[in-house]
């Protein structure tokens, strides 16, 4: 008998999953359609350790059995991403053929232009341009940013969502 639960059998919806790298791990989320979130978190990762880090991306696809992987366009317009998070990404979009995965790739002008229509164009509006569209995350959104504080480890999450929201928007 088999212990782990094969949750692609539950839904008939494509699941999306989510990758976006922080210097300290990552945050994630995983949609079963534009408006069905089913997981979320950040997951920090010692030793900003790569190695480590696409382990524990590989455990959650494993678990999740994503149709689809997305993460951030760090070559498009507006990517400010060290060349650490530029392997990271690279790694990760390399899972697409060891786990048949759709990859996807977005950048902050496609994510930008999607929720420019709602008045949003900062990290900060578009966390609550989310939160106000599913409701789940209001109780992540952070406080609006002081320019003497660091980004809040829950924004990794928003922006993994903004991607998974960016990608429904184009692909639909």
């Amino acid at each position: 008998m088999n212990d782990k639960i094969n949750l692609k059998s539950r839904s008939n919806s494509t699941r999306v999953f989510s990758v976006y790298p922080t210097y300290r791990g990552f945050g994630f989320v995983i949609f079963e359609g534009a408006t069905k979130p089913i997981d979320w978190g950040n997951v920090t990762v010692q030793r900003r350790d790569n190695i480590l880090t696409i382990k524990k991306i590989k455990s959650l696809i494993n678990y999740y059995q994503p149709d689809v992987l997305v993460t951030e366009d760090y070559s498009g317009k507006g990517s400010r991403r060290n060349p650490r998070i530029q392997s990271l990404i690279d790694s990760i979009k390399q899972l697409e053929k060891a786990n048949k995965l759709i990859v996807k790739t977005y950048s902050r002008a496609d994510i930008s232009n999607v929720f420019e229509p709602f008045g949003a164009s900062t990290k900060y509006e578009i966390s609550q341009t989310i939160a106000k569209f599913l409701p789940v995350f209001k109780f992540l959104t952070p406080p609006k940013r002081k320019p003497w504080m660091s980004e809040d480890s829950r924004m990794a999450i928003f922006d993994a969502a903004a991607l998974v929201l960016t990608h429904f928007y184009l692909e639909d």
